[in-house]
């Protein structure tokens, strides 16, 4: 599993749902999320936006352990919140 040393951050699709509020795991302004994403969806944002994304389609995340999401590995640039919004605008 990725962590902070392998120079890699970890985006989910529930981090842009429009349906999620902030305490619910919600990462972008409301203005910036998007209804429904998914794991696919965000790894093209992601390389719309200029990042370099890899995509794991099976992974699970932690509170939803009875479900696959998916998951995108994106390489560190800048800060993470920079990376997010710039991810968040390419959904659009």
């Amino acid at each position: 599993m990725p962590g902070r040393d392998d120079g890699l951050w970890v985006l989910w699709p529930h981090q842009f749902d429009a349906r999620r509020s902030r305490s619910a795991g919600r990462r972008v302004p409301s203005s910036l999320a998007v209804s429904k994403p998914d794991a696919a969806w965000l790894q093209s944002a992601a390389k719309k936006a200029g990042f370099e994304a890899e995509l794991q389609e099976d992974s699970i995340h932690p509170s939803i352990p009875y479900r696959k999401v998916g998951r995108v590995l994106v390489r560190k640039d800048g800060a993470k919140e920079d990376a997010l919004r710039k991810i968040a605008q390419a959904l659009q």
